[in-house]
């Protein structure tokens, strides 16, 4: 009988203590085509290319504010529920494909999405480009980092587990 009063109140304090845990919460803030992103051959005036290449979230953040990690993105639609976590990109000389909402395909280093290496020719991607009229929707999803529960009352059911851990000794030992 000790044992399941002590075990009870063990697992009332573990309980409590994991309650605590943060869990994200997504909400729609909208959407955008591949190709309504800056023209990919853009210049400076003196020739060099001047569009940047952007993941799913780094596109979310220019197009919506914020930073990149305020966003994840989806190719599925505006419903939380479906989010994939991926985002739609056009690559240089390449077709769309999707790949993970946080990839940055960046081969040569420059940042830039028509910088390209024709030697050795590996495509630059991204997610927010005008350059083949990619129709493919990005859907931008803000996280939202909430507590389930908030630390003062985390602190309490903590306290109640060690009161019904101590209760359960003291019960233990009139016996």
């Amino acid at each position: 009988m000790k044992l399941s009063k002590l075990a009870l109140a063990v697992l009332v304090t573990f309980s409590s203590m994991t309650a605590a845990v943060a869990s994200p919460t997504y909400t729609y803030v909208g959407n955008w085509q591949v190709s309504s992103g800056p023209y990919w051959a853009a210049t400076d005036g003196n020739g060099n290319y001047t569009t940047g290449i952007y993941s799913g979230v780094e596109a979310a953040a220019a197009i919506f504010g914020g930073t990149a990690s305020d966003y994840v993105t989806s190719t599925v639609g505006a419903n939380a529920a479906d989010i994939d976590f991926q985002a739609w990109y056009d690559g240089y000389g390449q077709l769309t494909t999707k790949f993970s909402d946080t990839w940055h395909a960046d081969p040569t280093g420059t940042g830039l999405y028509a910088n390209v290496d024709w030697n050795n020719f590996v495509p630059t991607w991204s997610a927010w480009v005008s350059d083949h009229g990619a129709t493919n929707v990005n859907y931008a999803f803000r996280v939202d980092e909430t507590a389930a529960v908030p630390e003062p009352a985390m602190i309490s059911l903590f306290g109640l587990g060690l009161v019904g851990l101590s209760l359960s000794r003291r019960n233990g030992k009139k016996q």
